[in-house]
């Protein structure tokens, strides 16, 4: 089987989606599947347009679609809708990393209106294209396009961090290690995280250190959370960028992950979902955007996933700390065999 994958600027280790193709295509391929990267880039001049005109030689069409990935407004305009016209006899799968914005209660106007442009141009393209399978990776999303009538399912992401097998020294038993990847959003209940932390450490009696991996793109929640933590005598350091085998092998140390990304969001973290497949519970947070009916967790890490807002979140934590085994995923190894069986 031959996929051609469109997707935004080819951006490994800058750019999300890109790793996910890179990782996914290595994947198919050495399940003997042929993997061809497109990338739409108007500082490259590749436009829609061009490849409507040379469409590829392949089975599949697969469509990486994130919104800002094809046009800094989000708006992709009429080739975008011309290419759908030109696909519309082929075989097509569309992924969408990201919707339309603006899709959760009390969203600034401005946000809404651009949001139900971007949502109307989207929906025009789906239209148009009649694609054969459409996925996205979180419940967010999938509720907002199932709710405007696409025939929309669940395709789970991996993480982007392989795990490492390079030999790491023991852990400090004395010290709870939880670990932060990437940008740390404002719109986190930062206070209750740190009650839970102390509630942690007073039932524990260990201490609690926080490590925050990775490229911070804005400091406005980093510095939130160490003003917090540094209130309360909670350990903080940051590590910067990291190669994969480090960030690995951090997780590794760790004892628990945090995740300042909503719940019905969490699909779509890589770091998240590098987080579960390293076996660590994972403290997040339901913010509500999205009916709990609608709310879609893998029943395979649904025990890894503890929420600030449940009362017994430190007790189901330290049941999970005092476990003596973490079993390990293979994330996209699952992604590349569940895609191939979806296409066959």
């Amino acid at each position: 089987m031959k996929i051609a994958f469109v997707l935004g600027p080819y951006r490994p280790s800058v750019c999300g989606v890109s790793d996910y193709v890179k990782l996914l295509c290595e994947a198919l391929e050495q399940r003997d599947h042929g993997c061809k990267r497109i990338s739409i880039s108007t500082d490259k001049g590749s436009t829609f347009d061009d490849l409507s005109k040379n469409l590829p030689e392949a089975d599949i069409i697969s469509l990486q679609f994130s919104p800002y990935a094809f046009s800094p407004k989000g708006l992709s305009g009429s080739s975008f809708l011309r290419f759908a016209t030109s696909i519309c006899k082929r075989e097509l799968h569309v992924m969408f990393h990201e919707i339309w914005i603006g899709a959760y209660p009390d969203a600034p106007w401005k946000e809404r209106f651009w949001g139900w442009r971007q949502k109307r141009e989207i929906l025009e393209f789906l239209k148009l294209a009649n694609p054969d399978w459409i996925h996205t990776t979180n419940s967010a999303a999938l509720h907002r396009l199932q709710a405007e009538g696409a025939n929309a399912t669940h395709l789970q992401l991996f993480g982007g961090i392989p795990i490492s097998n390079t030999k790491h020294p023991p852990k400090d038993k004395s010290t709870i290690y939880a670990i932060m990847f990437g940008t740390l959003y404002t719109k986190f209940p930062y206070e209750d995280l740190i009650s839970k932390i102390c509630q942690l450490e007073k039932a524990s009696g260990r201490r609690v250190q926080i490590t925050l991996a990775g490229i911070q793109r804005e400091r406005t929640g980093i510095n939130i959370l160490r003003k917090l933590a540094e209130e309360v005598g909670i350990l903080t350091q940051e590590m910067g960028k990291l190669s994969p085998d480090q960030i690995s092998l951090n997780i590794q140390r760790s004892d628990m992950a945090i995740s300042t990304t909503p719940l019905d969001a969490l699909g779509k973290s890589m770091s998240t979902a590098a987080f579960l497949e390293h076996g660590l519970p994972i403290i997040a947070f339901d913010d509500g955007d999205t009916p709990v009916g609608k709310l879609l967790l893998s029943k395979r890490f649904d025990k890894q996933i503890l929420l600030l807002n449940e009362t017994d979140c430190v007790e189901k934590l330290l049941e999970i700390l005092d476990s003596p085994n973490r079993s390990v995923f293979d994330g996209v190894s699952h992604t590349a065999e569940k895609m191939i069986a979806t296409f066959s």
